[in-house]
């Protein structure tokens, strides 16, 4: 990318400063020859040497006299970090309370006449098998009349982490990296504590000859190391 420094016939006379949540926008007005403000122009989406942010207007203001006036644009464009909540449906069976230390935690004979009532052939069979759990298996009847309630699932909210981030030039390595373990930006203040987070979206998007990049990661109470742990087209090892 082209740094432009100017000549010393033109000479900075003014910078006026506007910010924004997007961008930080700085105008910078040069005076000096009228031949110099139109053959020494900068290019758009260069930077200016000593300044941050890229190019993205350049004006010359007409007029006759052999002095004239340089114009420049330049855009700073802000990082955004975002933090969002969103919300997934788990089997009703993954529920804490009834995994071990759960007030309805399930053995084993909770789980195998679950399975027996679930997959009674009749209905005469499922009230037989209903009635046993009645019975002998307090657990299990907290459960299936859960699921006799059509609360086959329940909601887990999870949070998701977001930076956008603009450039002139085409961003490197979008794709990489996904579905493996990795840890947000800290600016996107995503919760810590248990839980893990995973890149779980990039994208580019080419719009006014400006690049825009959305990334995000998703976070979860506990990542399959397996799953998680190489990302997309990991190779396994040889068995021997």
């Amino acid at each position: 990318m082209s740094v432009w420094r100017g000549p010393k016939t033109l000479q900075i006379v003014d910078d006026d400063w506007d910010l924004s949540a997007e961008k930080t926008t700085v105008i910078l007005t040069y005076e000096g020859p009228r031949a110099d403000c139109r053959s020494r122009a900068p290019a758009l989406f260069s930077t200016i040497a000593g300044w941050p942010g890229y190019i993205t207007n350049v004006k010359i203001p007409p007029g006759q006299t052999p002095d004239g006036r340089l114009i420049i644009l330049d855009a700073i464009f802000n990082t955004i970090y975002e933090l969002d909540w969103a919300t997934c449906f788990k089997k009703l069976l993954t529920m804490p309370i009834f995994q071990p230390g759960g007030d309805q935690a399930l053995d084993d004979g909770d789980l195998d006449i679950i399975n027996e009532w679930t997959n009674a052939a009749t209905a005469t069979l499922r009230s037989s098998v209903y009635a046993r759990v009645t019975s002998a298996f307090p657990e299990a009847k907290y459960y299936i009349d859960k699921i006799k309630l059509g609360e086959e699932e329940y909601p887990v909210a999870y949070p998701i982490a977001r930076m956008t981030t603009k450039t002139p030039q085409p961003p490197a390595g979008v794709g990489e990296g996904m579905y493996v373990a990795e840890a947000p930006p800290v600016p996107c203040n995503a919760p810590a504590g248990n839980w893990h987070y995973y890149k779980s979206a990039d994208s580019c998007l080419y719009e006014g000859r400006i690049y825009t990049r959305r990334q995000e990661w998703t976070g979860a109470q506990k990542l399959d190391a397996d799953i998680f742990g190489g990302g997309m087209g990991a190779k396994r090892k040889s068995k021997k």
